[in-house]
């Protein structure tokens, strides 16, 4: 078996160790692209690119303190405690285009971080897919999260984070927001089939806004608004449905414009539950709310019905039972 190299670099006394892999530890170093690693310790660093490694079988696959600008862009990592860690004020950060799979505890780790974008990741079979601790002004976007044994994504006091565009799926929980988690926006993300819940937001979170999100078929709730310490978060533009509660609000939160089935105190506002039901959703082919009477969405439907218009979504070519459905709500809002 051939033998590769171990190469450390602590304070510019730079070692160099026969090992099966590569595996780098480097402090205060700057401009330095590396390959083929199956380990990766970045001190005190700036300008170091990590890609095209398989970090596996380690305590941490990429290990990050205190370093900027740099990235960790198209590696596999498995097998390890931690997939990539960051601590100790890492900021300017590109984590992307990774398979992180099967971790004893998270696949991304932040702590202490910021300015960090989470992108185009694969995460699955891990604890929790991406842990931010102490974290603010981050980007987690266009992930695919799934089979997480507890969050697809957990929050900890952590603010002015956005999470957009990802699909979180299959984990236990989707989307957790806890413990001084507050200003983070969260929209256009895709949350479904979690074994509990697609989003919950507890002890003292506020100020959060949860927007224009697809959060369906969980096994308990779609939206869960915990403890009575979770105030002034805002939901509105989300369709919430085929969960057994769709949104159960223990705090004083509100939003509005939202489509949902049942609700556990929560009224959108100017309404009973939802501004629309997951039923008269079904109808909103042009999504404009406009359901009764809505001349131009009926003259869509009939175009997607007669084959026409082409991949359309709610009603295809020649699908009669939900044409009748477009034309009932168009005469009189009912299914």
């Amino acid at each position: 078996m051939s033998c590769s190299k171990i190469i450390l670099n602590l304070n510019g006394k730079r070692k160099v160790y026969n090992a099966l892999e590569f595996i780098y530890y480097l402090v205060n170093e700057q401009d330095i692209k590396i390959h083929n690693a199956g380990f990766v310790g970045l001190v005190s660093c700036k300008n170091i690119t990590v890609s095209d490694s398989l970090l596996a079988n380690n305590g941490y696959g990429a290990l990050i303190i205190n370093t900027s600008a740099s990235a960790v862009i198209n590696n596999n990592l498995t097998s390890n405690k931690y997939g990539i860690f960051t601590d100790y004020s890492s900021y300017d950060i590109e984590i992307a285009d990774n398979n992180i799979t099967n971790m004893n505890d998270a696949g991304i780790y932040l702590k202490n971080s910021a300015l960090i974008n989470i992108s185009n990741n694969k995460i699955n079979e891990t604890i929790d897919g991406i842990y931010l601790s102490w974290s603010s002004k981050n980007k987690i976007f266009n992930n695919s999260i799934s089979s997480n044994d507890n969050n697809g994504i957990i929050s900890v006091a952590s603010s002015e984070n956005e999470l957009f565009k990802n699909t979180i799926t299959k984990n236990y929980d989707g989307i957790w927001i806890y413990g001084s988690s507050n200003n983070n926006s969260i929209f256009n993300n895709t949350m479904d089939y979690n074994i509990m819940r697609g989003i919950g937001v507890e002890n003292s979170c506020i100020n959060n806004t949860i927007t224009n999100n697809r959060i369906g078929n969980n096994n308990k709730t779609g939206v869960y608004f915990v403890t009575n310490d979770s105030t002034n978060n805002t939901l509105n533009f989300n369709v919430i449905c085929g969960n057994p509660t769709d949104i159960n609000d223990s705090d004083n939160n509100s939003g509005d414009n939202n489509i949902c089935n049942t609700t556990s105190g929560w009224n959108d506002i100017g309404a009973a539950g939802c501004s629309l039901t997951c039923q008269q959703y079904l109808c909103d082919l042009n999504n404009d709310r406009v359901i009764i009477y809505d001349y131009n969405e009926l003259i869509a439907a009939y175009k997607c019905f007669l084959g026409i218009t082409k991949n359309c979504d709610k009603i295809t070519y020649h699908n009669w039972n939900n044409m009748k459905k477009e034309y009932q709500c168009f005469v009189n809002n009912k299914l």
